[in-house]
């Protein structure tokens, strides 16, 4: 996953609607809600803040019997603008004046 929001949301699916759903990433765990669906949710702003980098994921459920299972993933947090877009001026004089020109058919 890339996104620029330091404190992401996290989502995904489990099979098991009572299962403990725990995020770890950096280190740090979280618990995430089992909506009781078939999906888990982290909520926004959940996650302490991440400085620009690349973290690994781990996301582990685990039943009422202590079985647990276990699914890697990786959060990339990209807080870098993109380049700004360049114009071209063709002849390289910018003017005040634009022409229309009829588009031959």
């Amino acid at each position: 996953m890339v996104t620029s929001d330091t404190t992401p949301a996290l989502t995904g699916n489990v099979d098991d609607p009572t299962a403990t759903v725990v995020v770890t990433i950096d280190g740090q765990d979280y618990t995430a809600t089992n909506n009781g669906d078939g999906t888990w949710t982290l909520a926004d702003d959940t996650v302490d803040a991440l400085a620009e980098d690349s973290y690994s994921s781990i996301v582990t459920a685990t039943d009422l019997e202590g079985n647990s299972s276990t699914a890697n993933g990786t959060v990339i947090i990209d807080t870098t603008a993109p380049a700004a877009p360049t114009i071209d001026a063709g002849n390289g004089t910018l003017t005040m004046w634009s022409q229309a020109i009829p588009r031959q058919r």
